[in-house]
């Protein structure tokens, strides 16, 4: 499944929803359950298009082996990586991870500041 050209991202939250593939990409993901060890669920406040704040989930690297998020594994284009980006905005920050399947892909995840 996984190609030169199509790039793994591990999705934990609204990103695994069908409706919004279909906004974002015009078509709904092929993907397969995972999991990330090592990383807790915490919350952040984002604003929405009428500036209400909407509590999203963040994974938070806590280097513990007994915290897990369980997720799906994606397979996007490098253009679709983009729109992600601009989805996910800067209040997540893109990193490579292994997930325990041991297929390396893409989270987004707390910034580290």
């Amino acid at each position: 499944m996984d190609s030169p050209n199509q790039i793994a991202v591990f999705s934990y939250g609204t990103l695994q929803d069908p409706e919004v593939q279909k906004e974002l990409f015009n078509r709904v993901l092929e993907g397969q359950p995972d999991r990330l060890s090592g990383y807790v669920l915490e919350s952040v406040n984002l604003p929405d298009s009428s500036f209400n704040y909407i509590t999203y989930p963040i994974a938070k690297p806590t280097g513990n082996p007994q915290d897990i998020i369980e997720g799906f594994v994606f397979y996007l284009s490098e253009h679709e990586l983009k729109i992600t980006d601009t989805y996910e905005s800067e209040a997540y920050e893109r990193v490579q991870i292994k997930l325990d399947s041991g297929i390396e892909a893409i989270v987004y995840q707390t910034p580290v500041r």
